[in-house]
């Protein structure tokens, strides 16, 4: 994933997305400790410019499917100085990966794509029939 100066957190999280649409990148003022969370109160808006976050710019993250989200989120701060943590759809709420940090970001996109509501396999046959008629549009 190539990140410019000019790009705002927004910009990298529709990227991001393009791949792992069940996970999004937050941006933090502080470095989390390992399979901890972060403080909300502590998150950057989402149409901050990463050139307020780094001077370190233009760089690249590498986000394969099969890279853990530690090594994600070290590769921000090792980088670019950036302290990044992923989150997870689960249901219709966002939540922290910490204590699944190990994890790859295709299994996180996995389960995230499991849990949504839209893809649940307890909903009556005639919803999620329809909902893969509206997928097919």
């Amino acid at each position: 994933m190539q990140l410019n100066a000019q790009m705002k957190i927004s910009d990298v999280n529709k990227i991001f997305q393009s791949s792992y649409p069940y996970l999004k990148l937050e941006f933090f003022q502080y470095q989390h400790e390992p399979l901890k969370g972060s403080l909300g109160s502590d998150a950057y808006e989402h149409d901050t410019n990463l050139s307020e976050l780094s001077d370190r710019l233009p760089s690249s993250i590498d986000i394969s499917a099969d890279r853990q989200v530690m090594d994600i989120e070290k590769e921000f701060q090792e980088k670019l100085g950036m302290h990044v943590q992923v989150f997870r759809q689960s249901n219709l709420v966002w939540i922290e990966t910490s204590k699944t940090d190990t994890w790859s970001l295709a299994k996180q996109n996995d389960l995230g794509r499991e849990l949504h509501p839209s893809n649940r396999v307890d909903k009556p046959l005639d919803e999620r029939l329809e909902d893969s008629r509206m997928d097919g549009e």
